[in-house]
């Protein structure tokens, strides 16, 4: 078989998933920020000549009731675009691995079709993950994600049976994100967030490292989140990204395909170092 030659663009393929992660961290920016504002934004579309579809004159507790309806169903949609451009994300990255192990361009598309109907998003996770040889701890988080994004979808963010698999058993949304942790396993960013006071002993070191965080929400509960666990997962994404990424570029060197660091600079964190193994601080 005649060898051939793909010009693969790491920067556009890191570029279709950090741009649902970009685009949901700020639309959601946006909703969390107008639900902040006192009075209310008003919910008038068209203050000329209007049809009339909600009365423009509502009690403040509607008001306040439809902000807060809007600030979820915007979470809702950033959590759809974060999963649905990443699945496109795993997409090319199935793509580039079956060029790579066919050596060929003639069956791509029919690939890509078939790995296209092998379950969502986590399952994809998984297989490249499996094909590239990376650890896939992001499973659960995107498991949850998804779920998430359907109980706000289909009802209002109240947890119902579909979402659990037993009345008594809460369902659990889960990510995974960076945080600075203490020696004696104390998470500060946890902590601060909660509230409480952090003593630090002295000498001390504080590490940053990949940690993992979760929400409970029982049967008939609405899913709520703040502004920092809303960050923290894009952030968390951001990591999947960079991991996927990361083990792809290994996968095609250890190939023998030679790839120019300059080409994978995208899948670098920001030191420009590798990111680092997640039981270990930095």
């Amino acid at each position: 078989m005649a060898d051939i030659t793909v010009n693969i663009d790491f920067a556009k393929l890191h570029e279709i998933a950090d741009l649902g992660i970009r685009r949901a961290s700020v639309f959601m920016g946006i909703a969390t920020n107008v639900a902040r504002i006192d009075p209310p934004v008003s919910h008038v579309l068209d203050d000329k000549t209007q049809f009339i579809v909600m009365p423009s004159e509502i009690s403040e507790a509607n008001r306040r009731l439809l902000i807060d309806e809007f600030e979820n169903w915007n979470i809702g949609n950033a959590f759809r675009e974060i999963v649905e451009t990443f699945s496109l994300f795993l997409l090319e990255a199935y793509g580039i691995i079956h060029i790579v192990e066919t050596n060929s361009l003639a069956s791509l598309e029919r690939a890509k079709r078939r790995f296209s109907f092998k379950g969502g998003v986590s399952d994809h996770l998984q297989i490249v993950c499996d094909m590239v040889g990376v650890e896939n701890r992001f499973g659960p988080m995107f498991v949850a994600m998804n779920q998430a994004r359907n109980c706000i979808a289909h009802r209002r963010g109240i947890v119902g049976m579909a979402d659990i698999l037993e009345p008594d058993r809460p369902f659990n949304l889960c990510w995974r994100t960076r945080g600075f942790v203490l020696e004696d396993g104390r998470d500060v960013g946890l902590a601060l967030q909660r509230g409480e006071e952090v003593y630090v002993a002295k000498e001390q070191a504080l590490v940053s490292m990949e940690v993992e965080r979760s929400k409970l929400f029982s049967l008939g509960q609405q899913i709520r989140l703040n502004r920092h666990e809303l960050s923290e997962i894009c952030f968390g994404f951001m990591i999947a990204t960079q991991v996927v990424g990361q083990g792809l570029v290994a996968y095609i060197r250890a190939k023998g395909i030679r790839v120019p660091e300059e080409e994978t600079a995208k899948f670098l964190n920001e030191s420009g170092a590798s990111l680092p193994d997640p039981s270990k601080g930095t």
